[in-house]
C-alpha cells in the first residue's frame, strides 16, 4: 500500500525545497541500493535537518551535483521560535527620511523561516512627554540579500512613518533632553 498523506507527503515537500538551485534530492537507504551503476555516480551522500522531520539529527540524504545545500540546513533546529540579530537605533528624524533600511540578519534564513524585523519606540502623549510606554511592530515584508559580510534585510520604512508620526522630533524637545529614537531588532523567525 503506498502513503501518499502525512510524513511521506511532508518529506518529499522539504526535500524538494531544498533541491537549490536545481537537482534531485531523496532521503531512502533502499532507493539508493537500487540505482545503477551509471546513474549511482551522478549522487552524493549529505545530510539535513529537517522541520518537522528530523529536527535534531541529521538525514542522511542524497543529492545529484547542481544540488547546493545551506551549511546551516546540516545544524540542528533551535528550540526558540526566533533567531534575532544585532539591534540598529535610528533616530525618528532619520527613519522620516528614509525609503528603505537594510538590516543585518543573524544568519541565512533557512527554508522554513522567515526574515523579519522588531520595530520599538517610546509612547509620547499629547502633552509631548512619554507615557511609559513602549509601541511595537513586526515588519516581514522587504527583500533578503546576500553581501560579504552577511545577509541583509531590506525594509520599506512606510509602516513605520505611519507608526512614528506622531512622534516629536528631537530636535523640538532637545532642550529637555528627551529621546526620540526608534530601534529595530532583525530575526529569522521559524514558520
Amino acid at each position: 500500500m503506498l502513503d501518499y498523506t502525512g510524513r511521506c507527503l511532508n518529506l518529499a515537500a522539504r526535500l524538494m525545497d531544498k533541491a537549490r538551485p536545481f537537482g534531485v534530492v531523496f532521503s531512502d537507504d533502499h532507493a539508493a541500493d537500487l540505482m545503477s551503476a551509471e546513474i549511482a555516480p551522478m549522487f552524493s551522500g549529505d545530510e539535513v535537518c529537517i522541520r518537522g522531520i528530523s529536527e535534531q539529527a541529521p538525514l542522511p540524504i542524497y543529492i545529484t551535483g547542481a544540488v547546493i545545500i545551506n551549511p546551516l540546513d546540516r545544524e540542528p533546529a533551535s528550540e526558540s521560535k526566533y533567531h534575532r540579530g544585532e539591534k540598529t537605533t535610528l533616530s525618528v528624524q532619520q527613519v522620516r527620511e528614509l525609503d528603505s533600511f537594510g538590516f543585518r540578519l543573524p544568519r541565512a534564513p533557512r527554508s522554513h523561516e522567515l526574515p523579519g524585523v522588531f520595530v520599538e519606540f517610546a509612547d509620547y502623549g499629547s502633552n509631548g512627554k512619554k507615557t511609559g510606554h513602549v509601541m511595537s511592530l513586526e515588519i516581514e515584508e522587504g527583500r533578503v540579500e546576500d553581501h560579504p559580510g552577511g545577509f541583509v534585510f531590506y525594509v520599506p520604512m512606510r509602516r513605520v512613518k505611519d507608526a512614528i508620526k506622531k512622534l516629536p522630533s528631537a530636535a523640538k524637545f532637545l532642550m529637555f533632553d528627551l529621546t526620540t529614537d526608534v530601534t529595530f531588532i532583525p530575526y529569522c523567525r521559524v514558520e
